[in-house]
């Protein structure tokens, strides 16, 4: 206690430490019992301790560092969690609606600003700019009631990648004209560099990054190598006279379709952002707000009032124009608003920007607070009551049913080379609704228990749950002493009732060693769960493009519906494009089936009627392509003599391609026919495989009862 001093300010790095950190678990679990965004209680606590509040801490080179970093981070990842393929749906009413709110706010800001405010032109323009931008704040409660793929929340997510790149820019290009004289060869120079800006951003680094990803798998070296590009690219937008916050947003829109929504480096760059990065920025942004302000005069309370008004008037003009421009209800109406009346995250940038360069007060500042925690607070209403509405109007159908029982994946794990892109690979086709089980196996052979190989397991085991737990999904590890390795996959899909099988495919040591390797060819005969057979030669997060080859009479199977649902959801994680190969006929089910659940991606068919045309796929195989394959069982429907090939034409025409082959779900002999697109064809010819079983049986057992009456010998 000697070495510290407790004198106020606190100087000491270990408490100024010590109570940022206390103030960053604490302040949330008390604000969110009083439904305050934790942007505010950040905010708020950072107001009281500091050197404007209670003096506890000063503003020091710490939070000038850690928060320049958090504002890039606050920037970065909007830009990394967007769902590109929102976007893609119905852009022409995003557009429409980003214009419409970026213009009305803009419109009604700068001349409110302006004649209202008396602020000069500049400062107009900027506050305006953050009029417009707005945060997806309450997105969260949208996917709760489970309305995202409503209309009017596809409009509200298109329109704010919109708005915020309209915003950026325009921010970018006033706080360029503060700095420097503005003239023809000002113009000039700024868009050649904002060009090769963009440029650079958008098209090299996503090159430079899958060329890593290819080469690296360790999950700190990637996680650091992202937050390199991330310092990079701002480094890149001050090079070019534009704000680091536009190049750390650019970053995330680049690196998007690279980092899956539930891959480990996608949590880890989360987790590091909001438990550190963002809360100091935050902090230190409630630092520079003068409390004494609102009581010393009505200066602040006005702008507050003026600021708050202005900001949530031009969002409901935004979203009213889109109702009457495309005849929405008065729901979507109020959906639309909710989502974009809310000014966090980019706003707070904004005028943080415009404080730094001279354009904004303290005035301003303190008015933006206020107005981020009532346009988030209304926010949140909204967003619940038009979700509740739209719940109870909805009938679509359920977008995530992968399995519409409880999901039970098994990732039998004995390869440490392959173990991540399986555990990946599991969580992309895992049902996120209703939180389908992991399961880890390792099978210790009966010949083979030597404890090297049990220590190995194990470890297999613990590295396969941090990867899992990495995102906050549990997986349960199971080691079992069998027989044989197919053994005690078979027995433990029967214990647990398994209804996935994620593995990955064998590898020939051989010449004489066949493609699938006698494991998988025994778990093909003999279980009836869905296989989802791997290869990966290229990191699973730089696919770019998926090719399906699908049989004839597929939608005949038992587990159609649940296949569909898997590539689908692949597709869509990944934010990927489709190429299938289908027959005519099977083509029009699998095109019924995917308008039913509403499945909108990038997808090109090509008709395929016989299989001895296979080959033709490979003519279009790209290295950064996931080559799916439906297979079929030997007894099943859709078997065709041609499909007896394919092992040798995957090994030696496909030799390297990402590979994933799918041998479809089917039910038990003598289990009720699962809901599907079962025909009596299907259905007949499993009434006649059970006869004939049935029949066999029966034959057998004479036998053996006429060899112990007569005693015969074999």
């Amino acid at each position: 206690m000697h070495n510290i001093d407790l004198t106020f300010p606190i100087t000491d790095p270990i408490l100024i430490f010590l109570i940022v950190l206390a103030i960053i678990l604490f302040i949330p679990l008390l604000l969110n019992r009083l439904r305050v965004p934790y942007i505010i209680g950040m905010i708020l606590a950072g107001m009281f301790i500091g050197p404007k509040g209670f003096g506890l801490l000063l503003r020091d080179s710490s939070f000038e560092i850690f928060g320049k970093v958090g504002m890039l981070y606050i920037l970065f990842l909007p830009g990394i969690e967007m769902a590109l393929s929102d976007l893609k749906k119905n852009i022409s009413k995003s557009v429409t609606f980003g214009l419409y709110t970026f213009g009305s706010a803009m419109i009604i800001g700068v001349l409110v600003s302006y004649y209202l405010m008396h602020m000069s032109l500049l400062a107009s323009v900027l506050l305006g700019t953050m009029y417009a931008e707005h945060t997806l704040i309450a997105y969260p409660i949208v996917s709760r009631f489970g309305v995202v793929k409503n209309l009017s929340v596809n409009i509200s997510i298109g329109g704010t990648v919109v708005t915020d790149t309209i915003s950026l820019i325009v921010l970018a290009v006033v706080a360029r004209m503060t700095s420097g004289v503005v003239d023809t060869s000002f113009w000039a120079q700024f868009g050649i560099s904002f060009i090769l800006f963009v440029f650079i951003v958008i098209i090299l680094f996503p090159m430079m990054t899958r060329w890593f990803f290819r080469r690296v798998s360790d999950g700190v070296s990637q996680f650091v190598f992202v937050l390199a590009m991330v310092f990079f690219s701002a480094l890149l937008a001050g090079i070019a006279g534009l704000e680091g916050i536009l190049g750390a947003f650019l970053c995330g829109v680049a690196l998007n379709r690279l980092i899956p929504a539930f891959s480990p480096l996608m949590h880890r760059l989360e987790f590091v952002g909001n438990a550190l990065f963002i809360p100091y920025f935050l902090i230190g942004v409630g630092m520079l707000i003068d409390v004494r302000a609102f009581f010393q005069g009505t200066e602040t309370l006005i702008a507050s009032l003026i600021v708050t008004a202005v900001a949530l008037f031009a969002k409901y003009l935004g979203a009213w124009l889109t109702q009457k421009t495309y005849k929405l209800k008065k729901v979507e109406r109020s959906m639309i608003f909710g989502l974009s009346s809310a000014h966090a995250a980019v706003a707070l940038a904004t005028v943080m920007i415009g404080y730094e360069i001279g354009l904004f007060n303290e005035v301003i500042l303190n008015a933006t607070i206020v107005m981020i925690l009532v346009t988030c607070t209304v926010s949140s209403f909204v967003v619940d009551r038009a979700s509740r509405t739209l719940a109870l109007q909805n009938d679509e159908p359920d977008h995530l049913h992968v399995s519409k029982n409880f999901q039970r994946i098994l990732i039998p794990i004995a390869n440490p080379l392959t173990l991540e892109n399986l555990v990946q690979s599991a969580l992309l086709v895992r049902n996120k609704k209703s939180k389908g089980v992991i399961y880890g196996l390792n099978v210790i052979d009966d010949n083979n228990e030597d404890s090297k190989r049990l220590t190995q397991g194990r470890k297999l085991l613990e590295v396969a749950a941090r990867l899992t737990s990495s995102v906050e999904v549990e997986l349960i590890p199971v080691t079992r002493y069998d027989l044989n390795i197919a053994t005690g996959i078979c027995h433990t899909i029967k214990e647990r009732n398994i209804t996935d099988v994620v593995m990955g495919l064998h590898y020939k040591s051989n010449v004489v060693d066949s493609f699938y390797g006698p494991k998988i060819e025994r778990l093909i005969k003999e279980t009836n769960v869905q296989l989802f057979i791997l290869k990966c030669i290229s990191p699973i997060n730089t696919f770019q493009r998926v090719v399906l080859v699908i049989p004839p009479k597929a939608e005949y199977e038992p587990g159609f519906e649940k296949w569909v649902d898997t590539v689908a959801e692949i597709v869509r994680q990944l934010n990927l494009s489709m190429q299938v190969y289908v027959s005519d006929e099977t083509l029009v089910k699998v095109q019924a089936y995917v308008a039913e659940m509403k499945y909108e991606f990038p997808v090109v068919y090509d008709v395929l009627n016989n299989w001895d045309n296979f080959l033709i796929t490979s003519r279009d195989i790209r290295r950064s392509d996931l080559f799916i394959v439906v297979n079929a069982r030997y007894s099943s429907v859709s078997f065709v003599s041609e499909m007896e090939k394919l092992p040798v034409l995957l090994s030696k025409y496909y030799a390297n391609t990402n590979i994933a082959l799918i041998y479809p779900a089917q039910f038990e002999i003598g289990s009720e026919t699962p809901d599907s697109f079962a025909t009596p064809l299907q259905t007949s010819v499993v009434h006649t495989r059970d006869t004939l079983l049935g029949v066999s049986d029966l034959i057998q057992k004479s036998w053996i009862k006429i060899k112990r009456l007569f005693s015969f010998k074999d």
